[in-house]
């Protein structure tokens, strides 16, 4: 007989005096990993959380966690039980909270359906540093305890890659020395160690990946021995790899050698002349700036002119990581630069070519030309050859076969004037991709200055969004188009024209967006 009868939220159930079941709320344990700055045993409002410190705990459940930027974490979905909480104490920090021995001892039940457990530690000398989600250039910013990466960086890649001749892993560091290592997310790392205020470091002939100090360095401060033995300009990584002039904690850097040697880094040294920083020349050459996905972007530069070629000469590029997005004129003597020459001598017929690695899709290729009386043709990766002139983008479609170590091929060509000879008819090419989702590009040719107005219709001939609406000179041109706002479907364009010799309306063209 049923003796016994309970009520929630989802009806009434019954069971016997011989079946008895309790239901719990869910069971959780939270708390932070904090940096107790004035070691007061205290969590204050302005003590920092702590990322990426590994929390175990041990009971009725066993799991491992590893603290969120803000450096919270929780154990949720527990079962009933006796619990201990613990954190992995790095080499270099002190536990100031809880004290011996050093633990926290829990028991949940349904009197008590959660607990926090904050951890307060605590380094005399120790400092904040910022990493990129994914791969960064990185170095020991001070002299450690521990240079086992696990006790530096716990919720990195389990190994690092420096650079002697070729990549090498390694799951130790060496002060001096730059690193590649990939990071799960965003992060601020805090490091203890004593510091580290001047240095001298071995330089090999060619590539040198190397550390920084404790405090800011000026590029400009930089001594070597023998004297002037750098070839190159200092470049550090922002998600992509770009020259600096000032090398900061923490971080990696590339300088290439013309022999071997040794390199004084101190932060004593005063520069009282700024010498001209000649990367702002590159800004005045033709420029193509690819786009990835991720919102990561890097420029390359190019000119015919030979007055560029001492400024070129330093501009070649370190070694490719593999993973990392990265754009470079290829070379086979070397490994790639930021920045190119076409010597007038070979205008006939000669192709730059260009690598793109670890790319994200779609990938937007944009251009700046600025030479007078000169033009040039980039052929893309899917064959599509575009003539190059003032400024514009195209914008390649998503593959989703392309692996993280991809290489993608450009080639950039530099016409003779034969070769570009002004459009002798009004043209609107077929768009590409086509089928496309949400973007796609156009060629128009012009063989006036015109006004030119692209719109879109549906396929009732109801205008749905303009595609262009402007001047435009005379000449080959490229335009991309945004259907995000758009519905699947098919669609119709048309370009009309108004120009010195009257107006022009350019038969539709048919286009599929699939989403």
């Amino acid at each position: 007989m049923l003796k016994n009868r309970a009520t929630n939220n989802y009806g009434i159930s019954s069971w016997s005096d011989i079946w008895k079941f309790q239901t719990i709320d869910n069971l959780y344990i939270t708390g932070s990993v904090v940096f107790d700055k004035n070691n007061n045993l205290l969590k204050d409002s302005g003590d920092p959380g702590m990322a990426g410190w590994k929390i175990f705990l041990q009971g009725p459940v066993n799991d491992t966690i590893v603290t969120k930027t803000d450096g919270s974490f929780t154990f949720s979905n527990l079962l009933a039980g006796t619990y201990t909480v613990r954190e992995y104490i790095l080499p270099g920090w002190s536990l100031s909270v809880p004290s011996q021995p050093q633990v926290y001892s829990i028991r949940l039940d349904t009197t008590k359906t959660f607990a926090v457990c904050n951890f307060l530690n605590y380094s005399p000398n120790a400092g904040k540093f910022d990493f990129l989600d994914g791969w960064n250039l990185i170095s020991l910013p001070m002299n450690v305890v521990s240079n086992k990466l696990k006790d530096v960086f716990l919720s990195t890649a389990p190994l690092a890659f420096y650079y002697n001749g070729s990549y090498i892993s390694s799951d130790t560091f060496t002060f001096g020395l730059g690193y590649w290592l990939k990071f799960p997310q965003a992060q601020s790392v805090w490091i203890s160690g004593t510091l580290v205020l001047k240095d001298t470091f071995d330089l090999s002939i060619g590539w040198n990946l190397m550390g920084s100090l404790s405090d800011t360095v000026l590029a400009e401060s930089l001594t070597t021995t023998p004297n002037n033995i750098i070839a190159s300009y200092i470049f550090g990584f922002n998600g992509t790899l770009l020259s600096v002039d000032t090398l900061l904690p923490g971080k990696g850097y590339w300088i290439k050698t013309n022999q071997a040697g040794k390199l004084i880094l101190s932060n004593a040294v005063q520069v009282f002349t700024k010498t001209e920083n000649d990367n702002q020349s590159f800004d005045v050459m033709n420029s193509l700036t690819f786009c990835s996905d991720d919102l990561k972007k890097q420029k390359i530069f190019f000119s015919e002119n030979i007055n560029s070629k001492n400024l070129i000469t330093r501009a070649t590029l370190p070694p490719p990581m593999d993973g990392v997005f990265d754009v470079r004129f290829s070379d086979r003597m070397n490994t790639g630069s930021f920045a190119a020459l076409i010597e007038e001598s070979k205008l006939i017929n000669v192709a730059l070519p260009i690598t793109v690695r670890s790319a994200s899709y779609p990938l937007t290729v944009q251009w700046q030309i600025v030479d007078k009386g000169v033009s040039y043709q980039l052929e893309l990766n899917n064959g599509q050859k575009i003539i190059l002139e003032g400024s514009g983008e195209t914008i390649l479609a998503k593959n989703f076969d392309k692996s993280e170590n991809y290489q993608d091929k450009f080639s950039l060509t530099i016409l003779k004037h034969a070769e570009y000879d002004l459009p002798t008819s009004f043209e609107v090419a077929q768009n590409y991709p086509n089928p496309f989702n949400n973007n796609t590009s156009i060629s128009i040719s012009l063989p006036i200055n015109s006004h030119v107005r692209l719109e879109v219709y549906n396929i009732l001939g109801e205008s749905v969004a303009v595609w262009l609406d402007k001047n435009i000179d005379a000449g080959y041109h490229i335009f991309n188009f945004d259907a995000s706002a758009l519905t699947s479907g098919v669609y119709y364009y048309r370009m009309t024209t108004n120009g010195s010799t009257g107006g022009q309306i350019i038969q539709p063209r048919r286009m599929i967006l699939v989403k």
